[in-house]
């Protein structure tokens, strides 16, 4: 059965939810894009009514019919509300059929008992679930400790371990998939482009997959052993970071040579995603849903009280006290910012929507997704002129260079959200992202990728 999305793009594309599935945290990171005021308890409450009033799996099955195959848990910290999913889970095998993989991503800072009570007693075990858990660790304490509290990294790195041997023991049916999730700012950039203390982090993470292996004996998790740092998005980025993200890739490109025990060598995660798309750079005018993130399209986010959003990013900007509340937080983030410049009301206006409305979601979501053109000719004429005034690196004057580094943000996935909260559009990039990968790192990907495609390597 076909659900109303699906039903009215004639085709099965829509296959994935967001749920907000906690409206609290236990942590108040620096770098976070949810100011964490008093009305969170209040959301929360409301998260809890839709999950306990079975309105989640209504709206649901009224979107997605039985094709929907993923359920992520998102908003806050999910672990704080894990337990009240035990009969949603049991009725959503029923309803979903096709319902295969679970996704969530934790802090591990409390409650990891909560977290494996979920996956080892509360899933239905008449079925096989794939869940993937990601786990939101920055480095080592000089990181992890800046951004997320003093002491958080060696709660993090107990709770993990703890968690990982209490699955090894349990007897369990499903498919457990783990990951770190590693998220630098602007001053960590600027900490790691220097060769020392890049090593220590590579080290720090070196150490902990070695533990995690030692606790993960019989192999019930299947652990990704990548840990390159991603960066803070949006960000308000400067020249500078640009030439310290620069020497910080270099500094990952010398530490491949590197005995590492237990990670995979050292990439640059943007690089590895420029190696994936590029090669199908002529589908770029014709196949543009492989050149767009997720959100509206394959993957559509369920707020607390069953509207529909682009993606997660916009689950707090559904309250109007909430927003209110947002005005008067100093402190940077995408929320604040977008309140200032009018960004939250265009999403709560046009992206945030009833089943009324539901028609006029997809028409503007799919504006996005299926027409690359607007957005790219934006982006040209950023480059250029950052290139004019010296922003960015002289050979992005070269119109057919300027192509190339416009292209990569698109092709990196850029994220609705933060282009309407930063610059009022859809279509318009803040110029951020150009600073950052327009001041070498952007060449060091072309060269890289043109002599690997001829047989040379890096």
């Amino acid at each position: 059965m076909l659900g109303l999305i699906n039903e009215l793009l004639g085709s099965k594309q829509a296959v994935a939810s967001e749920l907000f599935s906690s409206g609290v945290c236990n942590l108040r990171c620096k770098y976070c894009y949810i100011p964490k005021t008093s009305f969170l308890k209040e959301v929360n409450d409301e998260v809890i009514k839709s999950i306990r009033s079975g309105l989640f799996i209504e709206r649901l099955k009224l979107f997605f019919g039985d094709e929907l195959k993923t359920i992520s848990h998102w908003g806050t910290e999910p672990t704080l509300t894990i337990n009240e999913f035990k009969d949603f889970y049991k009725t959503a095998v029923q309803v979903f059929p096709s319902l295969e993989s679970i996704n969530l991503s934790s802090n591990f800072i409390t409650n990891p008992e909560n977290l494996l009570k979920f996956v080892v007693d509360d899933l239905p075990s008449e079925k096989k679930l794939k869940i993937t858990i990601q786990v939101s660790i920055d480095g080592p304490k000089e990181i992890t400790d800046k951004n997320r509290g003093e002491g958080s990294t060696d709660k993090i790195v107990n709770h993990l371990l703890w968690f990982s041997k209490k699955v090894n023991e349990a007897s369990i049916k499903h498919e457990v998939k783990m990951h770190v999730k590693p998220t630098i700012d602007y001053k960590d950039i600027e900490r790691l482009s220097i060769r020392e203390n890049l090593f220590e982090y590579y080290h720090f993470f070196d150490q902990l997959f070695s533990q995690w292996d030692e606790v993960n004996f019989n192999k019930k998790i299947e652990i990704q052993k990548a840990c390159n740092p991603t960066f803070v998005f949006p960000g308000d980025y400067t020249k500078e970071d640009g030439v310290n993200f620069f020497h910080l890739m270099l500094g990952q490109e010398a530490l491949k040579s590197f005995a590492w025990k237990s990670i995979l060598k050292p990439e640059c995660f943007y690089f590895g995603k420029f190696r994936e798309k590029y090669p199908f750079y002529r589908e770029f005018y014709t196949k543009h849903r492989m050149f767009t993130c997720s959100a509206g399209d394959s993957n559509i986010g369920m707020g607390m009280n069953g509207n529909l959003h682009l993606c997660h990013a916009t689950f707090f900007m559904e309250s109007k006290k909430y927003e209110q509340e947002t005005e008067k937080y100093t402190e940077y983030s995408p929320i604040c910012n977008g309140v200032a410049k009018g960004g939250v009301g265009l999403i709560k206006d046009n992206y945030i929507v009833t089943p009324d409305n539901i028609i006029k979601f997809l028409f503007r979501s799919r504006c996005f997704h299926d027409s690359s053109l607007l957005r790219f000719s934006s982006d040209i004429a950023t480059t250029l002129e950052l290139a004019r005034i010296g922003d960015i690196n002289p050979c992005y004057k070269n119109i057919e260079m300027a192509k190339l580094l416009s292209m990569f943000p698109i092709v990196l996935t850029d994220c609705p959200v933060d282009d309407i909260s930063l610059t009022g559009s859809i279509f318009v990039q803040a110029a951020s992202f150009q600073r950052l990968f327009g001041n070498g790192v952007f060449e060091y990907f072309l060269k890289s990728f043109l002599r690997g495609a001829h047989g040379k390597g890096i």
